[in-house]
């Protein structure tokens, strides 16, 4: 094991001082031991609770940081991340402080904010902290102050039955089932015409008549 490898272990084995110790990460299991105690347990459930969206700005500092270096490319599209993720820690990491960040506040709550000015932030993210907002509550609120554009609502296109072929569709779009029969039907018409042509049981003025009626003219 490098140096490195060995302090990395130290540091995933004694996160929370009872992990590593009564509580021993393991993949992607903990096991717990049969005599933990409630105390210990929900100090475990706080250290947990109030660290989960840390590797959030933990990413997006990595990131921000080591943008100007060569490997910089290779290490965001090689991570296990969704490249669209980190660009986003790395965009809310970059406009929020590192004095200006909430621990009991989501990081959401953050990302809500981080178009504002550095003392807006602060404002903003203190009512959301004393008033135990939510993401959602915050972001109305911005909304509310003009201080953050309201996104678009896209409305869902209604399911209806067609009125012609009683076919399922959508309000406003046309009935690919009719237009198919339509299709289907000026098919069959033009074939017969063709074979009626050839069959020379229509004379070239009646043929062109017809012609035109298929196709609308």
């Amino acid at each position: 094991m490098t140096e490195d490898e060995a302090q990395y272990d130290v540091v995933v084995h004694d996160v929370g001082g009872l992990l590593g110790t009564l509580v021993v990460p393991d993949g992607m299991s903990l096991r717990v031991p049969g005599d933990l105690t409630y105390n210990q347990a929900d100090a475990l459930m706080g250290y947990m609770w109030q660290r989960r969206d840390q590797m959030a700005w933990y990413i997006g500092d990595l990131l921000n940081a080591t943008k100007d270096t060569e490997y910089y490319s290779q290490l965001l599209n090689e991570s296990k991340f969704e490249v669209k993720t980190c660009q986003n820690y790395m965009r809310v990491a970059a406009n929020v402080r590192a004095n200006g960040r909430w621990e009991n506040l989501r990081h959401g709550h953050h990302e809500a904010a981080c178009a504002l000015a550095p003392d807006e932030q602060d404002e903003w993210l203190k009512y959301a902290s004393e008033g135990a907002w939510s993401v959602r509550r915050l972001r109305d609120e911005l909304r509310d102050a003009g201080l953050i554009k309201a996104k678009e609502k896209t409305t869902k296109p209604t399911a209806i039955k067609c009125p012609h072929c009683d076919r399922w569709t959508f309000e406003g779009v046309p009935c690919m089932g009719c237009e198919v029969d339509v299709l289907n039907t000026a098919k069959a018409e033009l074939i017969g015409l063709i074979v009626a042509l050839e069959a020379k049981e229509i004379s070239g003025p009646e043929a062109l008549y017809q012609a035109r009626s298929l196709s609308g003219g």
